[in-house]
């Protein structure tokens, strides 16, 4: 299972950028932050769909549950990877990623590897990957630490799941709202708001969850998913690809998300379960750390700089010429 999930997560570093940066490229330059959501509303979705067919197989009795029943859920996720199969076989390159290779191929400088466009830029990296770091803090309070918490005050383990799945629902919609509202007013003033209200959602998250009701637990996951994740992580994807340039996007892109990721999604959970060991319901230290990282990545996100995205001067599809990123059919 350990070497599953480690193959997993190398998966899913590579599937994320890219499936987030073929959306950000095809999109009207207007609503690059809503199409590139879709990509980042894929983990919630996903996390409802397994949290609900894992919540109904949690319902069997305890020890067919640990037994064999916890396996059936891995398997059916089989059926998706012919899905995934399937959309790979028929995506097309994106018309600014067509435009930067022909650009390549007429000029007479060999092109640099693209982690090594992206390692000369280290102000952006770091930038990059600070300013989503309390995003991805409020990530894991919603997602394993959360689950857990709420498993050990009160709540079964199937209600649990159960609400947390519903958080997730709330966050399919809210980052793709937060998203949208990023292309008329701005990533950065969205998603700090997005950190703001993370570190305000801390405490009352876990109140909530210590009553052991389930309508305490669902008001709790519905908060922080559709306010601090949803302002956040909805016009992340848009966020993170106006930060380089197309030569260099997919690597920059995905190498600061999943810094970011590892630091504070990885080492979250371990952070916070040292700070309450002695005393769970005492769950200020987690504020404080909380905040703390929040202030950091509001001043990375107030120092970061955009890189100029223009739609595709000249994309040729057959025949035909068109400079309208409206009407830009996808190369076959």
């Amino acid at each position: 299972m350990i070497l599953l999930r480690v193959v997993q997560g190398l998966s899913v570093g590579g599937e994320w950028g890219g499936a987030a940066l073929m959306a950000f490229e095809h999109a009207h330059p207007k609503r690059r932050g809503f199409a590139a959501s879709f990509a980042t509303a894929g983990q919630p979705s996903g996390a409802l769909v397994a949290g609900v067919v894992l919540a109904i197989f949690a319902l069997m009795p305890d020890d067919q549950f640990l037994s064999w029943g916890w396996r059936v859920p891995f398997a059916l996720s089989g059926v998706l990877v012919i899905f995934g199969v399937w959309i790979r076989l028929r995506v097309s390159e994106s018309p600014l990623f067509l435009e930067e290779k022909d650009r390549q191929s007429r000029s007479v400088e060999k092109p640099k590897a693209p982690i090594i466009e992206v390692l000369r830029q280290p102000r952006t990296l770091v930038l990059s990957f600070v300013a989503l770091l309390a995003p991805f803090l409020s990530f894991t309070l919603s997602g394993a630490f959360g689950i857990t918490y709420g498993a050990t005050h009160g709540l079964s383990t199937s209600n649990v799941l159960f609400v947390s799945s519903a958080g997730s629902l709330v966050a399919i919609f809210a980052e793709l709202g937060f998203a949208a509202l990023s292309d008329n007013i701005g990533r950065r003033p969205v998603m700090i708001g997005g950190v703001v209200v993370g570190v305000a959602s801390v405490y009352p998250f876990f109140a909530l969850l210590q009553t052991g009701s389930t309508s305490g637990a669902l008001l709790a996951f519905s908060l922080i998913n559709g306010l601090a994740i949803g302002a956040t992580f909805g016009p992340l994807a848009a966020f993170m690809g106006e930060r380089f340039q197309t030569s260099s996007r997919f690597t920059g892109l995905s190498l600061g998300y999943q810094i970011a990721a590892t630091l504070g999604g990885g080492f979250g959970p371990l952070i916070f379960t040292a700070l309450i060991v002695n005393n769970t319901s005492d769950v200020t230290p987690i504020v404080w750390v909380v905040a703390g990282v929040s202030v950091l990545s509001v001043i990375a996100l107030a120092l970061s700089t955009d890189n100029e995205v223009e739609a595709p001067t000249a994309v040729t599809t057959g025949p035909a010429v068109t400079t309208d990123p409206a009407v830009i059919e996808p190369v076959k």
